[in-house]
């Protein structure tokens, strides 16, 4: 498969490929000259020379062209006069050892499908491996009845592709979740740990980005505001929508659980540091005990009562209502959880 242009151009006459090898220009003309025939182009990350040669010869609407060409956008569904432009994203789950904080768990790719009556186009960027698009071709060319109703079909199947990815990697998020969820109050690393949580925090949002998008324009499908998908198609987008609401709440109630994960792991943390300067304090106050007998016997020279015979009573006494005082602030701090 080639990095960059053209990967397939196909021809399907009543469901089967014509297995000739035909140029945009011919493999049209043929589509537009039989029944039930349309042609299936399929690119992945084109340049613009090869977009617009592709416009020319598909005559698509220059407005379709300069949203494809200007890069990434929502997913939705634009209609240009006798063809519709729909784009969505699709995810993939990247396998990964322990999540840390430099783990990338969710891959997405760009895909634009332009429909007509005679072609459908798939555009393709970025994502990596997540846009392999051939098992969804041979699924399609092993069933002929299915690709008999044209355009339309391939789009169904690219966006039941889309939604199967989501469900496949909120499966996985899902694993993550319930294991952060786990280990993240360990106590351990309290640093590492919150930029672990944050890290798989930006991780889900991009899942949310791809997954809750693509809602509207399948429900403005199932609700017949794109009058060229046939009933049989909108019934099955009608499954399908269905499909992608489950795997849209799954992925929001991830984004929500770790969003409070995290909250709830920056309060710990707070709440740990009160508990370290409440220690500090105590012990200082029971260090100020002693530092004020040694500042004492400093100046030692300027109190008769510290020398001579009575010293040593002095500073034994000293020393027992040192160790007094010590012993009942270290008493009242244990009972109050400083220490």
């Amino acid at each position: 498969m080639p990095e960059r242009g053209v990967v397939d151009c196909g021809l399907y006459v009543s469901g089967v490929r014509d297995p000739l090898p035909r140029t945009f220009v011919e493999a049209l003309a043929h589509a537009r000259s039989r029944p039930h025939a349309f042609v299936w182009v399929d690119l992945q990350d084109p340049g613009a020379d090869e977009i617009l040669d592709l416009a020319q010869a598909f005559d698509l609407h220059e407005l379709a062209v300069e949203d494809v060409m200007h890069g990434e956008r929502r997913p939705g569904v634009e209609i240009y006069e006798a063809m519709v432009l729909c784009s969505m994203q699709i995810a993939r789950y990247v396998p990964h050892g322990e999540l840390t904080e430099f783990s990338d768990v969710v891959e997405t790719g760009t895909v634009w499908l332009f429909v007509a009556q005679h072609y459908v186009i798939t555009l393709r960027r970025g994502g990596g491996r997540v846009m392999t698009l051939p098992g969804v071709q041979h699924r399609l060319e092993g069933e002929p009845a299915v690709l008999t109703a044209g355009p339309w079909a391939v789009a169904y199947a690219l966006f039941d592709w889309a939604v199967e990815s989501y469900i496949d990697c909120a499966t996985e998020v899902g694993r993550d979740v319930e294991a952060l969820e786990e280990s993240v109050f360990d106590g351990v690393g309290r640093r590492s740990s919150t930029q672990r949580i944050y890290r798989f925090k930006r991780e889900v949002v991009e899942l949310r980005r791809a997954v809750v998008p693509l809602q509207r324009p399948v429900e403005s499908i199932v609700a017949g505001h794109v009058s060229m998908v046939p009933p049989d198609a909108r019934n099955e987008f009608r499954i399908l929508s269905d499909h992608l609401s489950r795997v849209v709440d799954q992925v929001i109630s991830f984004d929500d659980l770790v969003g409070s994960m995290l909250q709830a792991h920056l309060a710990q943390i707070d709440v740990d540091q009160n508990s370290d300067m409440r220690k500090i304090a105590a012990w200082a106050a029971i260090a100020a005990v002693w530092g004020l007998v040694a500042g004492l016997y400093q100046m030692s020279e300027d109190i008769p009562a510290l020398h001579g015979k009575n010293g040593v009573v002095t500073l034994t006494a000293t020393l027992v209502v040192s160790l007094a005082v010590s012993g009942f602030l270290y008493r009242s701090f244990r009972r109050q959880g400083w220490l």
